[in-house]
């Protein structure tokens, strides 16, 4: 006599799934209790091959940064951008990061300024600073294709 299993496999693009969907209903619960947005939406072109437009990064506080790490400031207008800080100055009690995206040429000189006074500054000052991309044994934590719908809604709607 046989008896038959009703065995129940899991696949894993469930898992991957249910996965994405815990990260964030965290990230949201993070949001509402500290009032910091643990997400950013990768936009363009200038964090290729590491960050296609549409992917997802987790983000910390902008505690301890080092050369290399993947930061999020502010610019003068108000957009964020996601860059690589490639140097540090420190000069006059203050600390600046020199930052270029990895698909780019060239370092971000035009956005350091001052936004007040129109000021040259060696890089982005500390202070505009946001976060810090999030990375878990050297890898950046990252949802790909999943913010092309924030990209699609806000394009849409004419936010961006």
């Amino acid at each position: 006599m046989h008896r038959i299993r009703n065995t129940k496999h899991i696949k894993s693009s469930d898992l991957i799934l249910t996965a994405i969907v815990i990260l964030l209903l965290c990230a949201n619960i993070i949001r509402l209790i500290t009032g910091f947005t643990p997400l950013a939406v990768i936009e363009g072109r200038s964090m290729l091959p590491m960050f296609k437009s549409g992917d997802i990064v987790f983000v910390i506080p902008a505690m301890n940064i080092h050369i290399g790490d993947i930061i999020i400031y502010k610019t003068c207008n108000g957009r964020l951008v996601i860059h690589r800080v490639v140097d540090i100055v420190k000069t006059g009690g203050k600390t600046y990061y020199v930052t270029k995206g990895d698909g780019n040429e060239w370092i971000d000189f035009h956005n350091f300024i001052d936004c007040s006074t129109f000021r040259k500054l060696p890089g982005i000052p500390s202070e505009r600073v946001i976060g810090k991309v999030l990375y878990i044994a050297g890898i950046p934590i990252k949802i790909p294709y999943i913010g092309l719908i924030t990209i699609f809604t806000n394009k849409l709607l004419g936010l961006t």
